[in-house]
């Protein structure tokens, strides 16, 4: 059996780590060892609009593939860095003092909204536009319009998660939105030594929420449209807002006549065309996001630190699919990721009960350049434990076995830390 940092070595080969605005925001990026490619993707993005500093971070977990993920995490920056000079020009008159910034939050909220919606609308418009008259559509004509305009369809149907936040450096403000079940929360110091605390800024969209199934539900009183492993219409798992998806937001010729012919099976392993009669009453997912405003400089002194993450972070907190099949742990994910941003000797035993490994402060310690996503991602994926580890980095999840435990699934997991406070130093120096 290789040792524990030779497995830390062989891991984190597997990572994408990046950092941005110069040591403020740490980024890592984990594809599961069961997936041909990684269909997470992080943005982090600068902008000086009227003098001040605006910065973008956006976690995108992608389903399906990565056509969708990979688009909106290209294009969401040009949405909203055009639309935010829009709104500050135009409804705001140029004024982006704190007084008034703050006054017109709501404003920004529902231009956050707006974008997201306009992305995800521009996508489906394009293809309407293709197929004009998609009932009238034969497999062979459908086939080589698919074979012209591949990535446009495929963006289509596949579909991502978005957690976002847009800050305002200058003035200490946050705008935070989610669509899907990614998250944006906030870690600061507690009045508790050596203990940091978490919010969620945002609720999450999956099926796994009560309010958030009680709301499909509604939208939907005639039919059956999450079956007992919680997937919508048996066609897709936990999520019921997102990007994309539009064979699940069309009406059913589209999954028909043009989704059913792209290389996809449903999660049965029978046909997309086996399930078209199911999509009814679209649209099944919801392109509306939440959004909501904070003004941290109440919190300057308690060092906040801004946490995106993709659902693969709430996988493996909760462990009943990936180290523990079966048994949830029932801890919340925010906190136990806060914990880990400063793992003193009070919440070390805490973090290592609900994971059921050893996690360490310095996890890539041999790293030349530290990056706390990675450290953060490394304790969750197996911290000390070596075998856990081992079964990361050389089995599929799928398949892999250890202690006698079957692994089951682990996702992709990208996670996006930003220290608000350096933040503000980095930006200082750079623009000196």
């Amino acid at each position: 059996m290789d040792n524990l940092e030779d497995v830390k070595r062989q891991l984190q080969e597997e990572f994408v780590a990046l950092t941005g605005i110069g040591w403020s925001v740490h980024g890592a990026t984990f594809k599961s060892p069961s997936a041909i490619e990684n269909e997470d993707r992080m943005v982090i993005h600068a902008a000086t609009i009227r003098g001040q500093s605006w910065v973008l971070l956006a976690v995108c977990d992608g389903h399906s593939g990565s056509a969708t993920s990979n688009y909106v995490a290209q294009r969401l920056p040009k949405y909203l860095r055009s639309a935010l000079k829009d709104v500050i020009e135009n409804k705001l008159q140029g004024c982006v003092d704190h007084e008034h910034l703050v006054a017109n939050a709501d404003v920004i909220s529902k231009m956050l909204q707006a974008e997201i919606k306009n992305l995800d609308d521009d996508i489906g418009f394009v293809v309407r536009k293709l197929f004009n008259d998609v009932n009238e559509l034969t497999d062979a004509e459908a086939l080589r319009l698919i074979d012209e305009h591949e990535e446009i369809i495929e963006r289509a149907f596949q579909g991502t998660s978005v957690a976002l936040a847009l800050i305002n450096v200058d003035q200490y403000l946050i705008w935070s939105a989610v669509l899907g079940n990614s998250t944006v929360a906030l870690s600061t110091r507690s009045d508790e030594i050596g203990v940091r605390q978490a919010e969620t800024l945002c609720e999450r969209h999956a099926l796994d929420v009560p309010e958030e199934r009680d709301r499909v539900t509604a939208a939907h009183p005639s039919e059956e449209v999450i079956d007992d492993q919680q997937r919508l219409l048996g066609l897709l798992p936990l999520v019921s807002r997102a990007i994309g998806d539009f064979h699940l937001k069309y009406g059913n010729a589209y999954l028909y006549r043009l989704f059913s012919l792209l290389p996809h099976t449903a999660l049965d392993g029978t046909t997309l065309r086996d399930h078209y009669h199911k999509v009814d009453t679209p649209p099944y997912v919801s392109n509306e996001a939440s959004v909501r405003f904070m003004d941290y400089g109440i919190l300057w002194e308690r060092w906040p630190i801004l946490m995106l993450y993709t659902n693969g972070v709430d996988q493996l907190i909760d462990g009943s699919r990936v180290h523990n099949p079966g048994i949830h742990s029932g801890a919340d994910p925010a906190s136990v990721v806060s914990f880990l941003l400063g793992l003193s000797d009070k919440v070390k035993p805490v973090v290592e009960g609900i994971l059921g490994h050893g996690v360490e402060r310095k996890w890539n310690e041999l790293g030349s350049n530290l990056n706390r996503a990675t450290e953060v991602l490394g304790n969750l994926l197996g911290g000390t434990d070596v075998e856990r580890l081992q079964a990361v980095v050389t089995r599929s999840p799928q398949v892999g076995r250890y202690q006698g435990k079957h692994m089951l699934a682990l996702d992709d997991t990208t996670i996006i830390l930003c220290d608000l406070t350096v933040l503000q130093q980095e930006l200082e120096r750079i623009l000196a």
